[in-house]
């Protein structure tokens, strides 16, 4: 387990020039956290979708609109959040929010030069065939989908279209 008080100073710390505000269940809003819990919001200034870092004895989540990944409180999986992080804030990744006729199926994070809807789908394919969820992505053959792709800088936001197997 690591000691999330440490880890919100490190993450404060990391953030300080985007200026987050750390809420607890003592905030208007916040009510829901337990005793413990820690929100770290970090309002975008690009036009895109606001982040949240949740600490909680058990992990941490990170959550921007549609998108959430989850890490156990490791170490290692902890330095795989800041990774992640810092990947999406300096522009190096993008979270691909994938919609079916407007009906959300899945979130992913993605690298900025897998631009290509190829690629996409069978990152998609195969974040689904790992989450157990197969049968939503034989719906985006037969279906196509909308895959928007959604970074810290929204100038960047874009919306890409799957096209249905024939």
């Amino acid at each position: 387990m690591v000691d999330t008080e440490s880890k919100i100073k490190e993450l404060l710390t990391l953030l300080e020039k985007e200026k987050p505000k750390v809420f607890t269940t003592d905030d208007s809003g916040y009510e829901e956290l337990d005793d413990m819990d820690h929100c770290i919001f970090v309002q975008n200034r690009h036009d895109s979708e606001d982040l949240y870092i949740l600490i909680e004895e058990e992990g941490f989540t990170l959550s921007c609109g549609d998108w959430d990944s989850h890490y156990e409180a490791t170490e290692e999986d902890y330095g795989a959040m800041l990774t992640d992080l810092k990947d999406y804030l300096s522009g190096n990744s993008y979270l691909a929010m994938v919609y079916a006729e407007d009906e959300w199926i899945c979130s992913l994070t993605l690298k900025c030069d897998m631009m290509d809807p190829h690629i996409i789908k069978e990152k998609i394919r195969d974040f689904l065939i790992s989450a157990d969820c197969e049968p939503l992505f034989d719906d985006i053959k037969k279906e196509g989908a909308n895959v928007f792709c959604v970074y810290w800088d929204g100038t960047k936001n874009r919306e890409l279209q799957l096209l249905a197997e024939k």
